[in-house]
């Protein structure tokens, strides 16, 4: 058994190799684990865990397919509505994500989230009172929401830059 407290490693001259020959099987190791990560992901029944698999190798399309999915599969799973609002947020999709919120929101009334998510929905649509409206909302259920008083801030700042 060769150890790592071997007299040849220890060597002054042999630190580096050393290092770089441990640094390189430490990376192997690594891409393998991955590896088999990804492809236990897609071979399972888990279509949230493959869309966000898909999300991160930038396979957009094949993201939404996989959200659309999982939100079949577990229709009360607000996380899986917030991913996809997000992903079509990202894509433009502001119909689609203005609908998805409605439809998480009828699943999930008082889903701070999907309701902030909404309003910027609203907001890229240029609906600016909708967006006000339903932040409102939010700081009804939530009144030190942070992120609701700073798009309220965002939507009156665009309209004093405006006139």
């Amino acid at each position: 058994v060769f150890e790592l407290s071997h007299p040849i490693l220890l060597s002054p001259k042999n630190y580096f190799p050393t290092l770089l020959i441990c640094f390189v099987i430490i990376l192997w190791a690594a891409s393998c684990t991955q590896k088999s990560k990804q492809n236990s992901i897609k071979t399972s029944n888990d279509p949230k865990g493959l869309a966000l698999l898909y999300l991160s190798e930038n396979h957009l399309d094949e993201a939404v397919a996989a959200f659309q999915q999982a939100i079949k599969m577990h229709p009360e799973d607000s996380s899986t509505y917030i991913g996809l609002t997000r992903l079509y947020l990202l894509q433009k999709n502001y119909d689609d994500a203005e609908n998805l919120c409605m439809e998480g929101l009828k699943i999930k009334p008082n889903n701070i989230d999907l309701m902030l998510l909404l309003a910027e929905a609203y907001s890229l649509k240029n609906e600016k009172e909708s967006a006000v409206k339903e932040l409102q909302e939010v700081l009804t259920k939530d009144s030190k929401n942070a992120i609701a008083y700073y798009q309220l801030a965002q939507l009156d700042n665009s309209d004093s830059t405006r006139g």
